[in-house]
């Protein structure tokens, strides 16, 4: 039988970190994808391969970034199982999203080009979390016996990458705009990223205000 007060405080203990890890993880994740060629053109375009071998270092994080965010998700709902005393369900959900990935990421190999195959497996790596990451809350939720705060957590999310997905446009094609006032790779790089890096956090917040995200104030050095 699943005690009361873990029944009762659960559930509002790890929709809470949810939405507040959100806010952060949400945009960080479009940064990576809006962004991801400019920031590995910019650290690894140095040597004999230059700005070239670059790009698929940053196709790569591109792919990575938005498995970020059920990456995370996924690794807070785990932890309502250790409330059980359950370390099964955990171990056996990372056995199923390792299966799932070596799956994926074999098709990658066997049937993408050789350009794009190491890409498509970070992207195997991203689907196979998003995946485990519905599993797991639905194992939990019915754990919780239903009360996970689904709507609520998927409401917040919804307006989180609503914001970060415009902002993230929008600071792309102010990254764009800029990189094109300089020729050299490195240099158009670390100036698209500078803008972009002041246009998407700030927009983001402005956007989080207008459709009142309250986890904003959670964040550390929020009021």
């Amino acid at each position: 039988m699943t005690p009361q007060p873990v029944l009762r405080l659960l559930p509002r203990r790890r929709s809470c970190g949810l939405r507040v890890t959100g806010v952060a993880i949400v945009p960080a994740g479009f940064f990576f994808l809006a962004f991801g060629p400019q920031i590995a053109t910019l650290m690894f375009s140095y040597g004999s391969g230059g700005a070239a071998s670059a790009q698929p270092l940053g196709q790569m994080l591109q792919a990575f970034a938005l498995g970020l965010i059920p990456f995370s998700a996924q690794y807070l709902l785990l932890r309502g199982f250790y409330a059980f005393e359950d370390t099964r369900t955990p171990f056996r959900m990372a056995v199923w999203i390792s299966a799932l990935d070596i799956v994926l990421a074999t098709g990658c190999h066997l049937l993408l080009p050789a350009r794009w195959a190491v890409t498509g497996m970070a992207a195997a790596y991203a689907a196979s979390y998003a995946v485990g990451l519905v599993i797991t809350g639905l194992r939990l939720r019915r754990r919780l016996e239903g009360r996970l705060d689904g709507k609520r957590l998927l409401r917040s999310y919804g307006k989180l990458t609503f914001a970060a997905t415009t902002a993230g446009v929008v600071g792309w094609v102010a990254a764009r705009a800029c990189a094109g006032l300089v020729a050299a790779p490195a240099a158009a790089s670390l100036l698209a990223l500078a803008a972009g890096g002041l246009v998407m956090p700030a927009l983001f917040v402005l956007l989080a205000r207008l459709l009142r995200i309250t986890e904003l104030r959670g964040l550390p050095g929020r009021a």
